[in-house]
């Protein structure tokens, strides 16, 4: 399964890990039921991470990549791809 999983993000390096589609679309069903961002400490305990380092981490990979946007000195996580997590 990982040589499979690597292989695709060799072809597509931008695409998210499963853990930030975990995370992009925890920010995206709180903007839709909140009608605001969520903040780290949100994601983080949503998520089940034990420290807001996880949560940073993964959101900075995911503006690496564009898929999330940040707007400085806000609550400000805004997603910008439209890339979903396919349940099996």
């Amino acid at each position: 399964m990982a040589s499979k999983l690597t292989r695709f993000h060799r072809r597509y390096p931008n695409a998210p890990t499963e853990r930030q589609l975990d995370v992009l679309h925890c920010i995206k069903e709180y903007l839709r039921t909140e009608g605001r961002p969520p903040t780290i400490k949100e994601v983080t305990d949503l998520l089940g991470f034990k420290s807001t380092y996880a949560t940073r981490w993964h959101i900075a990979k995911l503006r690496q990549k564009g898929h999330l946007k940040t707007i400085r000195g806000a609550r400000n996580l805004i997603p910008t791809t439209p890339w979903e997590r396919h349940e099996a």
